[in-house]
């Protein structure tokens, strides 16, 4: 397979298998295909509805105007999804709204709420998948700075040189753990279809260095200042990791094979798995990966 250099055979089953054991819970939800008009307020006619007696242009304009917002919309962390009270007016309006809502907004992750983003784009049908253009990618650098000021290792460091020294070996195991996550995030979000040319990672933003050109800075601000750059510079390094794992994989070659086999691959994976609820549920999980 053409994405080898990134997913070797062992890394595509123990990822589609970890897919498909979270997917459980999935298989069991109402599915969201179809726009099943029980979950939709039902409008008898056009002529009692302004909105639908407008011409289809119009019509999308309003769409753009109520759904289309200016910043990101956070993917929630445990991957259920929320959608908006103008969705669920009737099957006309999902069926004609929904591609501008999921198509026209910028949806956002984090390296710390990774897990729930194939939970939530799996509840999504094909047709919604596809129209999704823009997944920007942050990392949590002041989230991972709140973390590591709290670890005890850090605490029960005596003096500045070796609080340090275990401040960056911490630091970096989250950064690679980080690293690991977003791995297996992209292969599981490639087996549900996306186009990984959808991820856009936040541009890296450099430390000031203002706070060591004062000659009387307070010492705890000096010690905050190198570790926000240790920070810094593993936040660097994950956005460097996540677009070259992008880059390798949107290679035409190495994401087409990898479309290509996707059936054949989750019906083998499915077929070689023992577990008892993935079992229970196997054709329908397959269903929702395979969208």
């Amino acid at each position: 397979m053409g994405s080898a250099t990134l997913w070797g055979p062992r890394d595509i089953n123990v990822s589609t298998k970890d897919l498909m054991a979270r997917l459980c819970d999935v298989a069991r939800e109402p599915r969201m295909s179809g726009f099943a008009a029980g979950s939709m307020t039902a409008i008898q006619g056009t002529q009692d509805s302004r909105l639908l007696s407008l011409s289809p242009e119009l019509r999308n304009t309003i769409y753009e105007e109520v759904l289309v917002d200016t910043n990101d919309i956070d993917i929630p962390m445990d991957g259920k999804f929320s959608r908006p009270p103008l969705l669920k007016v009737c099957r006309q309006v999902a069926e004609e709204a929904s591609t501008i809502f999921y198509g026209l907004n910028r949806f956002k992750s984090t390296n710390n709420r990774l897990g729930g983003l194939p939970l939530w784009f799996a509840r999504l049908p094909l047709k919604l998948r596809r129209s999704i253009n823009v997944i920007d990618l942050c990392y949590e650098t002041e989230t991972e700075m709140n973390n590591l000021a709290h670890e005890r290792r850090l605490e029960t460091a005596p003096g500045y040189g070796p609080s340090e020294q275990i401040f960056r070996g911490y630091a970096e195991e989250r950064m690679q753990s980080a690293n690991n996550k977003f791995l297996n995030v992209a292969l599981q979000m490639a087996l549900l279809g996306l186009d990984l040319n959808a991820f856009r990672l936040s541009p890296w933003r450099p430390i000031s260095d203002s706070a060591y050109d004062i000659p009387r800075t307070d010492f705890a601000v000096l010690i905050r200042k190198a570790r926000e750059r240790i920070v810094s510079t593993r936040e660097r390094m994950w956005i460097r990791a996540a677009k070259s794992t992008i880059l390798i994989y949107c290679d035409e070659g190495d994401s087409r094979r990898f479309q290509q086999h996707r059936g054949e691959r989750l019906h083998k994976v499915g077929a070689d798995n023992k577990a008892k609820d993935i079992m229970a549920s196997l054709p329908e999980i397959i269903s929702i990966i395979q969208g």
